[in-house]
């Protein structure tokens, strides 16, 4: 009896031991896969932003952020980048890059807000990818949702405080 028991602790010790091992490799092993062999992944940044539809076309500027080597160092200085910017839904937002000296600028134009079934509006994501340009692979995506309103207050017209037994204003 002794030795069925001693003989099953001794299983299970072992099999606790290979399942805290495979744990610790499968754990390692995820945090170092790339998607894409060779690639080197920097942060996104997401925002959300509510303007009005009538708000004129705005010059925007890609910033990405700093690239590191793969210890983390900052290279400096930085390399050239290449952007390519893409919308959603051009129909709420179009975007365009129209200064071939500044391929970082992009025209953002709002072009109409749209209402869905419940009420609520519609949003446009723009995304703009920027690529180190000497072809390392090393890419960050950037995305802003945009959603655009109609018939959000504008500003409030003058006030006045009523005390019990005014008479309301005619006009």
């Amino acid at each position: 009896m002794t030795l069925f028991l001693s003989l099953g602790l001794y299983l299970l010790a072992l099999l606790a031991i290979f399942a805290i091992a495979l744990w610790f490799l499968l754990g390692a092993r995820r945090s170092t896969i790339n998607p894409r062999p060779g690639a080197q992944q920097l942060k996104g940044t997401h925002f959300m932003r509510t303007f009005p539809e009538d708000r004129p076309a705005d010059k925007v500027k890609i910033v990405p952020g700093a690239v590191t080597d793969s210890e983390g160092g900052v290279i400096d200085p930085q390399p050239a980048f290449t952007y390519s910017v893409l919308s959603s839904d051009p129909s709420i937002v179009a975007v365009s890059q129209d200064n071939p000296d500044d391929p970082s600028e992009v025209t953002f134009t709002y072009v109409t807000a749209k209402k869905n079934d419940d009420g609520s509006f519609s949003s446009a994501t723009v995304s703009a990818t920027v690529t180190d340009a000497d072809a390392n692979e090393v890419t960050e995506t950037i995305t802003e949702d945009i959603r655009l309103i109609i018939g959000a207050a504008a500003n409030i017209g003058p006030g006045h405080f009523e005390f019990p037994g005014d008479v309301p204003a005619t006009t």
